[in-house]
């Protein structure tokens, strides 16, 4: 259950992250009225960039886990 949960925010970094790239990239900030459309890349990446590390962090720490418990049971 654990692993798929960290998957997922794994993956939804990601999407997160290349999302608000994206957006700024490709100019659609320009059809919505943004005041400051910076902030909205820089919300959109900090977020995407902790929501990776954080997940991927929860997956390899929680093999080390695993392969220390299979140690201790040999």
């Amino acid at each position: 259950m654990k692993k798929r949960v960290s998957i997922f925010m794994t993956i939804a970094g990601f999407v997160i992250l290349l999302g608000g790239l994206l957006t700024y990239g490709l100019g659609i900030h320009e059809l919505a009225p943004v005041p400051r459309p910076d902030l909205i890349v820089t919300g959109t990446s900090l977020i995407g960039i902790l929501l990776i590390i954080s997940g991927a962090f929860d997956l390899l720490a929680g093999r080390s886990r695993e392969m220390e418990i299979e140690e201790k049971d040999m």
